[in-house]
């Protein structure tokens, strides 16, 4: 079997990590307002990326071996400095909510 790499699954990761850093920082001082809009700033690198290659996930999830979960736990850990049970909890939260935004978003497209 063909292996597709890894590249499209960490750059998917990548936005939804941003997105969760941004939140964070946004939230620091009790409240988002419109002085956190700069934060948004940190996701124009990585919304295009994502996008790009997002319709090779599935492949890239159906034929993921071993080695290449191992290679995008390692991502995750040196992304946000987290031991390796913490990256793999974090990425199954972030793949969980991927797949409920894809919903809602086709839900919303269908309405």
């Amino acid at each position: 079997m063909e292996q597709k790499g890894t590249k499209e699954i960490k750059e998917l990761l990548d936005l939804a990590l941003t997105g969760v850093e941004v939140g964070v920082a946004a939230q620091k001082d009790g409240h988002i307002g419109v002085e956190d809009l700069g934060l948004l700033l940190k996701l124009v690198p990585t919304i295009q990326p994502a996008l790009d290659g997002i319709g090779e996930i599935p492949a890239e999830l159906a034929d993921l071996s071993t080695e290449e979960a191992a290679d995008v736990v390692a991502h995750v850990m040196a992304k946000l400095v987290i031991d390796d049970a913490k990256a793999r909890l974090v990425i199954e939260k972030a793949l969980k909510a991927i797949v409920a935004n894809y919903e809602l978003i086709k839900a919303v497209k269908a309405a």
